[in-house]
């Protein structure tokens, strides 16, 4: 995400991503998100998976999942 001032700091770091997204009909329709990630650079390799259920709109749970990733991953990077 080009909006995480921390991205310049890794921009060497490989990153292997697989997302999913699926309106449920059990759920009304609202939309199930999922993203899993490795993110590997010098000093760590992190492994995150996020996964938001029953968001309005493919976009609002896409918005939730990389906000939460933001938060783990700063968080992670704090530590390193």
């Amino acid at each position: 995400d080009t909006d995480d001032p921390d991205d310049t700091d890794h921009a060497d770091d490989a990153v292997a991503l697989k997302n999913g997204w699926l309106p449920r009909a059990v759920d009304g329709g609202r939309w199930t998100i999922n993203s899993i990630g490795r993110v590997r650079g010098d000093g760590h390799d992190y492994l995150i998976a996020v996964l938001s259920k029953l968001n309005p709109s493919m976009e609002a749970g896409v918005e939730t999942v990389e906000h939460a990733t933001r938060l783990v991953t700063s968080t992670l990077r704090k530590g390193t």
